[in-house]
């Protein structure tokens, strides 16, 4: 991770190979002395697999809340597309700690030293500027919004729930602005594990549209892909009309089949045993 390299640069040249999974950090490693093995994430399809359930749900989100994820739920739901939210942080009175409260109460030094470190390199140096610009700008609340983000919020689901969720939503959604940079023209973007697991769960799964990424699944055929909160809305809009029900249908199928073909760990592990001459 692009965000972290300041906690690995001493020993990132020890290794063989060095996965970055992110293509943000792959000149960042590479600075630092790594041998780096470019691959991104994947995922176990014998885990992550549809299952035999009605779609009872028209949009979907799994995770906690903070950083652009509050940003585009909030935009969801002002144009009243409303999401299914599973995870903490998002009810204005929530069950558990709401993570800005858990950051907030870290205690100052080490916080402190997470800043300054992260301060040594241009990644770090994006993520702190996007999170003093967030402080900065008004906190506005609007009671209205968040009644209706409670309504739709539900507790952090169990592994197996949120894999069948996956089957059960007519479409799934992922956020991939890193913490608060979304704020600028150009945020800091990775692709997430969970978005690679979604596909392999024959979601229908909607992420940000980031060139580094592209490579990996077919845009409109295997995934849909959004670059606003505008286009994502129009987009939940046009896949949720009955008329579209086949056209989600067989995305589902050929994102589940481009998983099974290029996107499992056994095919990452393959590569990286031949870059090692380590594969019979």
């Amino acid at each position: 991770d692009a965000l972290m390299s300041h906690r690995v640069k001493n020993i990132a040249p020890a290794f063989d190979r060095y996965w970055v999974a992110d293509p943000q950090a792959l000149d960042v490693m590479k600075r630092l002395g790594a041998r780096v093995f470019d691959q991104p994430a994947a995922a176990n399809p014998h885990l992550f697999r549809p299952e035999n359930a009605p779609e009872d749900v028209d949009v979907s989100f799994c995770g906690q809340r903070y950083g652009s994820r509050i940003y585009y739920i909030e935009e969801l739901f002002k144009r009243n597309r409303p999401v299914e939210v599973y995870g903490v942080g998002w009810k204005s009175a929530d069950e558990g700690r709401n993570p800005g409260e858990l950051q907030r109460s870290l205690s100052f030094l080490p916080a402190l030293k997470h800043i300054g470190a992260s301060l040594t390199h241009e990644h770090g140096r994006t993520w702190a500027r996007a999170a003093l610009l967030r402080r900065l700008k008004p906190m506005r609340t609007f009671p209205e919004l968040q009644a209706a983000i409670d309504a739709h919020t539900h507790p952090p689901l169990p592994f197996p729930e949120m894999v069948q969720l996956y089957s059960r939503s007519k479409l799934t959604l992922s956020f991939n602005e890193v913490a608060h940079t979304y704020l600028f023209k150009k945020p800091l973007e990775v692709a997430r594990g969970r978005d690679f697991e979604a596909v392999a769960s024959g979601a229908c799964h909607m992420m940000k549209r980031m060139p580094a990424w592209m490579k990996h699944f077919e845009e409109d055929k295997e995934v849909l892909l959004y670059s606003s909160p505008e286009e994502l809305a129009d987009k939940i809009r046009f896949y949720l009309d009955p008329r579209r029900d086949s056209v989600r249908a067989e995305i589902r199928r050929q994102a589940r089949a481009r998983v099974l073909q290029e996107h499992t760990w056994t095919h990452r592990f393959h590569r990286l045993f031949r870059e090692l001459d380590l594969e019979a």
